[in-house]
């Protein structure tokens, strides 16, 4: 129920859109998700890459393991990891 346009502002802009989540839990749902929307096209760009790195450096993640929770996402998502998997991995 999203435009694109809508949603090319949320992603491009999520800082003040989206309220930060508080519990870790929720914050890899949304990353997991998220990530999840990024692979429905088979492939992630540059520009949804750098989309989720801002994600989550916005969540409070340490700066030198963005780029690690970055791969390790997208590379969930590529093997079919499952949302409650990768909870139980990193909560």
């Amino acid at each position: 129920g999203v435009s694109k346009e809508e949603l090319d502002s949320i992603l491009l802009n999520p800082i003040g859109v989206i309220e930060i989540p508080s519990l870790i839990q929720t914050k890899i749902e949304f990353l997991y998700d998220l990530a999840n929307m990024m692979w429905a096209d088979g492939e992630v760009v540059e520009d949804e890459e750098n989309t989720l790195k801002k994600f989550i450096k916005s969540f409070g993640f340490m700066e030198e393991n963005v780029p690690e929770m970055t791969k390790f996402f997208i590379q969930s998502i590529r093997d079919k990891v499952s949302k409650e998997d990768i909870i139980s991995q990193l909560v």
